[in-house]
């Protein structure tokens, strides 16, 4: 029986349930899990914190705008919140 990448990926992202939060296992296949994920070798999986995490900047300077401000402001913090990030 042939697996794919996709496979390997489900199989051991079930095993993160198992494991206890302070497994330095757990931590170990998560970065795997997350590896492939980034690679494009596992299914879609949804949308993490992380992907946002580029529209979520502090200013760096007062005259900066960051996005979030202006006429459109509240519009990609409603995205977020839809996804579930709060």
């Amino acid at each position: 029986m042939t697996k794919t990448w996709a496979d390997v990926h489900c199989f051991f992202r079930g095993l993160t349930a198992k494991l206890e939060d302070d497994c330095r296992d757990k931590w170990l296949i998560r970065q795997f899990t997350q590896y492939l994920e980034w690679q494009g070798m596992s299914d879609f999986t949804g949308f993490s914190e992380e992907t946002f995490s580029l529209f979520v900047e502090q200013k760096k300077r007062p005259e900066q705008e960051t996005i979030g401000s202006g006429a459109n402001g509240g519009a990609w913090r409603e995205g977020l919140e839809w996804f579930g990030f709060h």
